[in-house]
C-alpha cells in the first residue's frame, strides 16, 4: 500500500493560495481517481494523526492508497505523515509521497525526485526531520511572480487567479498521470 500527502495549511483563509498545491493535487487525484474503477471513500478526518484522508480501494484486490492532507500547519506536518504510517502499517518511507509547493519552479511546472533536503520548505524540513528523506516527491512550481517585489511567503499565501488557478491544474494532472500512477503502479 502507499500513502499520497499534499502538504498545505488548513483553513478556509488557504484555500486556492499557493502555499496549498499539495491539497489541491490530492483532491484533483480523488477526482480522477473516481472517474475510474477505484473505489474512493470519502475524506475522513482522523484527530488522533491529526489529518483528513481518502482510502482508494480497487474493486475485488483491496486498498491500494491513502491519500492524506495533514491537518496541521506545514511547519508540523511531518508528524502527522509519521503518525499515518504507522496507522496504516507502512514501515518504509519509500512507499509515500509528498506532493508540495515549490517557490523554486514557475508556475505550471513541477517536479518529481526523492527528496534530496528542505531548502527553505519548512513542511518538507518537518517530514524530513520524522520520516527521513526516502520518501518521494513531487514538487508542485507556484512561482509566478514574475520580477514582482512580493517577498514568497506573502506570495504562497495569497489566493491564486483564476488563470493561474487553471495553469496549476493542468500542471498537477500532468504530474499525476506522469509520476503518480506509476508511483501508485496504475497505469
Amino acid at each position: 500500500m502507499k500513502i499520497i500527502v499534499g502538504l498545505g495549511n488548513p483553513g478556509k483563509e488557504y484555500t486556492n493560495t499557493p502555499h496549498n498545491a499539495g491539497f489541491i493535487a490530492v483532491e484533483q487525484l480523488v477526482s480522477y481517481l473516481a472517474k475510474r474503477d477505484y473505489q474512493i471513500y470519502p475524506w475522513t478526518e482522523l484527530k488522533k494523526e491529526r489529518s483528513k484522508v481518502a482510502e482508494v480501494y480497487l474493486p475485488n484486490t483491496g486498498r491500494i492508497a491513502v491519500l492524506v492532507m495533514p491537518q496541521t500547519f506545514m511547519n508540523l506536518s511531518g508528524g502527522a505523515v509519521q503518525q499515518i504510517m504507522q496507522k496504516y502499517g507502512v514501515k518504509h518511507a519509500e512507499d509515500v509521497m509528498i506532493i508540495y509547493d515549490e517557490l523554486d519552479i514557475e508556475l505550471g511546472g513541477f517536479k518529481y525526485s526523492p527528496i534530496k533536503n528542505s531548502r527553505t520548505h519548512n513542511g518538507i524540513a518537518s517530514v524530513i526531520s520524522t520520516v527521513g528523506k526516502a520518501v518521494h516527491s513531487l514538487r508542485i512550481g507556484v512561482n509566478n511572480r514574475k520580477g514582482s517585489p512580493i517577498s514568497g511567503l506573502d506570495y504562497v499565501l495569497r489566493p491564486y487567479r483564476q488563470n493561474e488557478m487553471d495553469t496549476l491544474i493542468s500542471a498537477v494532472s500532468r504530474g499525476i498521470e506522469q509520476h503518480v500512477l506509476p508511483f501508485l503502479d496504475i497505469v
